[in-house]
């Protein structure tokens, strides 16, 4: 019995670094891009020595691969509570909105941001299609259900599709360089401008659902 309880400790341990050691390089990897992630600086940070880290991660690629995966899944456990919801309990104005406080309110899109700088290193990539492409399957599906229910003909998942990338493209922008636009749109002095233009983008989401063109696409 001491043995299990023993060993039970010890994972919890275990698994207590490890979630440190996440937290730590996620926090470098958004404030200063996948250049940050240096196993060095995360074992100083953690207050933990760099042969700790190689323990746990086996070397820089294998840190930046668990980022990866740990990144996703919380990305994905904070989705499906969204896409849980009832259809029609917000219109799909709301709903985007909504979408857009998960994805960039909570830091994913600049972390997202960083990480696809780092692509071409072949660093990682596979985890994020196959995130996209569940994401994209379970808008597309409530998609269909607010069409039946709303009597319109049923979207494709190519417009769903198109729908999300456009969404991705608008957080990652808003990561990297959203407040460098609204200062050149003289909308600085605005405090309220990232919000007005989430609603506008929402409504004109909105009417693209609401018309019998997303469906024939």
């Amino acid at each position: 019995m001491k043995k299990k309880t023993r060993s039970k400790s010890t994972n919890k341990t275990v698994r207590d670094t490890r979630s440190m050691i996440l937290e730590v390089a996620t926090k470098r990897l958004s404030e200063g891009g996948p250049d940050a992630i240096r196993l060095k600086e995360v074992a100083e940070d953690a207050g933990l020595s760099h042969p700790t880290i190689l323990h746990h991660f086996g070397s820089r690629a294998g840190l930046i691969e668990a980022l990866e995966e740990d990144h996703s899944q919380r990305l994905l456990n904070e989705m499906s509570e969204l896409l849980l919801k009832p259809v029609g309990e917000d219109t799909p104005a709301e709903f985007i909105q909504q979408v857009f406080e998960v994805l960039g309110g909570s830091g994913h899109a600049r972390i997202w941001a960083w990480r696809g700088l780092a692509l071409a290193d072949g660093e990682h990539g596979k985890v994020d299609q196959i995130v996209l492409r569940q994401l994209t399957d379970a808008v597309h599906a409530r998609r269909a259900e607010y069409a039946r229910v709303n009597e319109l003909v049923l979207p494709t998942r190519e417009d769903t599709a198109f729908i999300m990338r456009l969404l991705n493209s608008i957080l990652l922008g808003e990561a990297i360089a959203g407040s460098t636009f609204d200062h050149l749109a003289k909308l600085d002095g605005q405090h309220d401008a990232k919000q007005r233009f989430r609603s506008w983008f929402g409504e004109l989401i909105t009417l693209h659902i609401n018309s019998d063109v997303s469906g024939k696409l």
